[in-house]
Order: structure tokens, then C-alpha cells, then sequence
């Protein structure tokens, strides 16, 4: 008898997407827009962690 093979668990997507990528809002044609808040927070972080 054949050993049946287990599927690997894949890890869970991040529900929360990024500053700067949240759809704040709808914008045209349904293109998501980040507000200021998420984009002011983006660059926060990005200046805080760049190298």
C-alpha cells in the first residue's frame, strides 16, 4: 500500500495590507486610493528602516 503524502500547511497571506496600499478609498474605474494617514505612514517607515 501507497503511503498517502500529507499537503505542506501554507502559511497564512497578511490580511492587513501595507501603508500606502490600503484601498482608503475607491477611486476611479475602481482603483483603489490610500488617504493621507496611510501614505504618511508608508514613508514613516520607510525612513525609519532604510539602509
Amino acid at each position: 500500500m501507497a503511503k498517502r503524502v500529507k499537503p505542506k500547511a501554507r502559511p497564512a497571506a497578511n490580511q492587513i495590507p501595507p501603508a500606502g496600499m490600503r484601498p482608503d478609498r475607491k477611486g476611479p474605474y475602481g482603483v483603489p486610493w490610500p488617504d493621507r494617514e496611510s501614505l504618511s505612514e508608508e514613508y514613516r517607515w520607510r525612513q525609519e528602516h532604510q539602509q
